[in-house]
Order: structure tokens, then C-alpha cells, then sequence
């Protein structure tokens, strides 16, 4: 409390000395005594709550210094906690699942309510092992006699192993023994790089020699595509081409290539017209197409509408099921298969409107198909036609 302060402090009475005035003056003249700092507030202590971790403290490995880790492990938590991704490994999905997934895709399934049916009973004494054991290239061009019924079963298998082939993977077919599923090798196939920017497959019996892309030991042919678009395909044989033949050359046509197949797909931009639809075109037996420079080539005839010395042959339409949303196709010979849009069957037109199925293609897994045929196409005719499938093309998918 303050003491009583007089209005002049500086005027003291009855006294000059400088001493006694300024202890007067201190002792009227005082403050309340007070603490020149603030009370600093207490620090609260914060309990620590340990993080969490799936692995327990015993199994807890070792750091490195200087590393970091960004992401817990899930290895040892329980399986429905565990997230659909653990560390930075990239996440690998099925072709199956992703294209059940994409928008407006056409799914081709096996039949699930009926048996496959059978071809009719084989009594032809067409063996295909023996003749391929015989003469392989031999075999490759044959075509399958009409009174063989059975379907020659084989495996088509893709290879994407390396740092190239994401993009252009390696093909292989091999023949499958109906009774044992025992494999043998037929030929191989390569999509390999053009100037044109055209797809091309080059084909051959010898795996070394594969990515040599002509005149290679055991090159039996190729596949190019003849558009831009994606839509039209070629087949040939393993002989020259016409560009090197002279059209004065009476003996021009002595080792000109054939062409064996022409094969067709219909413009159907990102599938918005429901699955793919194709044509397959293919010499009538003894007819040989080895058009020069100025002949007309399989396409040729086929947009002018000339079937003289052509078959033409289309894939059948599978149903749609309302139950699995899926487009169904029943294949033969207790082939099963998984939903793709790669799934097709060829058929023949008789001329009493009779459909014969003599091709059928589907996935077994993500890089295994099958590819089954018969009369009137060759080895190197159906697998041509399976390997037209794999382009991807947004004209017709």
C-alpha cells in the first residue's frame, strides 16, 4: 500500500541537509513489491504412445542407416487386414479379372449348362504324331484330310519374358496327344518391328533362328498386316516375294510365295458392337495363290467379290446370357475354357445351311490358349489366325 505522499515532495521542512531529505524521501516514497518476471506455466508431460506395428518387437529387423521405410510390412498381420498391396512391389492383376472390369468389353465364355458336345466318331487312319515325327515342315503346310473328324488339339503359348518382349512377345504352338496331353513342338512365332509401322509375325520351326526375319533355317512363313487399321491380314509361305520377280520372266512363278490365308475383322470401334467378328479367307484345295505385282491377291478378290478359286469362312456368333452377362460359346472335345474377349470359333457353311465348327480358340490362363482345328485348314493356317487375335486395335475391339 501506498504511503501518504506530500505535494511537493521535494520541499522538506526545518532541514537543508541533502542526506536527511533523501532519507525522508525514501521512506515516504515507496512501491508495492511485486515480481518483475510472470509465473512461467508448468510443461504438461505428454505420455508417449508407441507406434503400431504388425511384427512384434523381437522380429523387428535391423535398419541400415540412411534407409527409410515408407511402408509398413503386412506379412505377419492377419489375412483380412492385410491391404491389397505390401511394400513398393507394383500390384499384378489377371488379364481375367481386368478385362471383367473394362468398360463395354465383350466376354466369351464356355457353356456351362450343357456338356460340350463331340465331333462325330473318327474312323480315318489320319495319325498326326507319326506324320509330324515324319516330316515336320511337311505337316505344317498339309491340310487336315476331310475324313478326319477329330479336332487336331494344340496349345498356343505366349512368351513375355524380357525386356522387349511386353511388346513384341514370342509365340508357341505345340501339338497335344488327346490321350496323355503329351506336348510336341511345331513351329514358333515373333512379332517383330516394321518401318511401316504394320504388325508382322514372323514364323519358323527353329527357335534360334526365330528372330531373323527371312531366309532363316526353318523359316516356313509370315503374317503381316495389309492396313493401317489393323483389320486385314496376310498370310504366306516361305518363298520369294514378287517385288523380286521380273513380270518378263517366263519362270517367274518358280519359287514365288504363296499366300495361304486372308483374314478379315470387322470395324467395330472400342466394341461398342458387342464381340469381334472376323472373316477367314483361304485357297480352295489345288488352287495356288501366287499373285505377281500385277495379280490380285486374296484381298484383292475377296473386296471384288471373286470366289472362283477362294473359301470363305467367318466366326460363329456366340449367344448372350442373361444370368452371367457374358456372351457363350460350347466348344468341343471337353475343352474348357476362361471368359476372353480372344475366345472365338470358326465355321464352315455347307450349301444345306449345315454350320461346322472347324476351328475354336480360347484361354486357358493369362498367356495359354488353345487352338483346335480341322479340315480345311493347315498348322500354319489356324495358327496364323490365332496370332491375328492378340493385336490390339481400337477399330475393332
Amino acid at each position: 500500500m501506498l504511503h501518504e505522499i506530500m505535494a511537493n515532495p521535494w520541499r522538506v521542512e526545518d532541514s537543508d541537509n541533502e542526506e536527511e531529505i533523501d532519507q525522508r524521501l525514501y521512506r515516504r516514497i515507496t512501491f508495492t513489491p511485486h515480481n518483475p518476471l510472470p509465473n512461467m506455466l508448468a510443461r504438461q508431460t505428454v505420455t508417449k504412445i508407441a507406434e503400431w506395428d504388425p511384427m512384434p518387437n523381437e522380429d523387428r529387423r535391423k535398419r541400415k542407416f540412411g534407409r527409410r521405410k515408407t511402408v509398413p510390412s503386412f506379412d505377419k498381420a492377419p489375412t483380412d487386414h492385410k491391404p491389397i498391396f505390401s511394400g513398393t512391389q507394383p500390384v499384378k492383376i489377371s488379364p481375367s479379372v481386368r478385362e471383367q472390369h473394362e468398360f463395354n468389353k465383350s466376354m466369351i465364355a464356355n457353356m456351362p449348362d450343357t456338356p460340350p458336345a463331340s465331333p462325330p466318331t473318327d474312323r480315318s487312319i489320319f495319325n498326326p504324331l507319326s506324320f509330324v515325327q515324319e516330316n515336320l515342315n511337311a505337316f505344317i503346310y498339309a491340310y487336315i484330310p476331310q475324313c478326319h473328324s477329330s479336332f487336331i488339339q494344340c496349345c498356343l503359348r505366349r512368351d513375355k519374358t524380357g525386356i522387349h518382349k511386353e511388346f513384341y512377345p514370342t509365340f508357341y504352338l505345340h501339338f497335344e496327344r488327346p490321350s496323355d496331353r503329351k506336348k510336341t513342338f511345331l513351329m514358333a512365332a515373333r512379332k517383330v518391328v516394321r518401318l511401316d509401322r504394320q504388325t508382322e509375325y514372323v514364323i519358323s520351326t527353329n527357335i534360334e533362328t526365330i528372330s531373323d526375319k527371312a531366309g532363316g533355317d526353318g523359316y516356313v512363313g509370315k503374317l503381316r498386316e495389309s492396313n493401317l487399321t489393323g483389320t486385314e491380314y496376310t498370310l504366306y509361305d516361305n518363298g520369294k516375294s514378287s517385288k523380286k520377280c521380273k513380270t518378263n520372266d517366263s519362270n517367274c512363278k518358280d519359287g514365288l510365295r504363296r499366300e495361304l490365308a486372308g483374314i478379315v475383322y470387322n470395324s467395330n470401334m472400342f466394341g461398342f458392337r458387342g464381340p469381334r467378328q472376323m472373316k477367314v479367307l483361304i485357297p480352295k484345295l489345288g488352287h495356288d495363290v501366287q499373285p505377281t505385282q500385277d495379280q490380285d491377291t486374296i484381298l484383292d478378290q475377296w473386296h471384288d467379290r471373286k470366289f472362283d478359286t477362294l473359301v470363305e469362312l467367318r466366326n460363329r456368333l456366340p449367344k448372350y446370357s442373361e444370368e452371367t452377362k457374358i456372351h457363350m460359346l460350347q466348344y468341343y472335345g471337353n475343352r474348357s475354357v476362361r471368359p476372353s474377349k480372344k475366345n472365338f470359333q470358326i465355321i464352315l457353311d455347307h450349301e444345306n445351311h449345315q454350320e461346322e465348327v472347324v476351328m475354336q480358340f480360347g484361354r486357358v490362363d493369362e498367356d495359354t490358349f488353345i487352338c483346335d482345328y480341322r479340315y480345311p485348314f493347315s498348322a500354319i493356317q489356324a495358327f496364323s489366325i490365332g496370332l491375328s487375335s492378340f493385336d490390339k486395335r481400337f477399330v475393332r475391339d
